[in-house]
């Protein structure tokens, strides 16, 4: 009787040391579980907080790229405006100011006056040159600023009842491309009298707009 009571007594005390084991593994394991969640956590929020370092970083590097290319906008403006206005004293040697030249040519639409040179629009254009009551023939003609090369001419008017004047785009496809607009010009005209006397105008230096 006290053998089997004692075998009893074994078998209890190895059933409670087993759920104490499971226990101990079971809360062990799950405390392992955790730790490796919140480090888990905590690598994704220090992730996380260097993206957000790295993004500022890039926003601010682009912010200062921007206002540096604007920078150099400005000088390149501010340098383009003084080589023109060189260009401009240079052309009065030989030319009269762009502002009295107008007076020989009237102009739709209107040249703008900058930087002491004539712009004018691209596209089409209504060219009137005043005077010349006498002429026979006009022809309207552009060349490049100090070119030596043979003028372009765009236009022949034979016709003096509305006056001498031209109304178009004054390059046609073909010579558009031989022309650049970001050169200069001088804008003029070859008159003919009815004796047969050539005349040529003054000669207006002009830029087209941009």
């Amino acid at each position: 009787m006290k053998v089997k009571m004692t075998a009893i007594f074994l078998v209890i005390i190895m059933f409670v040391l087993s759920g104490c084991s499971t226990y101990a593994f079971d809360k062990g394991e799950n405390e392992n579980t955790q730790l490796r969640n919140d480090n888990l956590l905590s690598e994704n929020d220090r992730l996380n907080s260097e993206l957000n370092k790295l993004k500022s970083k890039i926003i601010e590097l682009e912010s200062r790229n921007n206002e540096l290319q604007n920078q150099l906008n400005k000088i390149n403006k501010e340098k383009e405006d003084i080589e023109k206005r060189m260009t401009s004293a240079q052309s009065r040697l030989l030319f009269r100011d762009v502002k009295d030249v107008l007076s020989t040519f009237s102009i739709i639409p209107e040249p703008e006056i900058e930087n002491d040179w004539c712009y004018l629009a691209r596209g089409n254009l209504r060219i009137r040159l005043n005077g010349y009551t006498n002429a026979q023939t006009v022809k309207f003609m552009i060349m490049y600023l100090y070119s030596e090369g043979e003028p372009y001419v765009f236009y022949i008017d034979k016709n003096p009842k509305d006056g001498w004047q031209y109304e178009g785009n004054l390059f046609k496809s073909k010579e558009q491309e031989t022309f650049k607009f970001n050169q200069g010009y001088l804008l003029y005209a070859s008159v003919t009298d009815k004796e047969g006397h050539e005349f040529i105008t003054e000669k207006l230096p002009f830029y087209f707009s941009n």
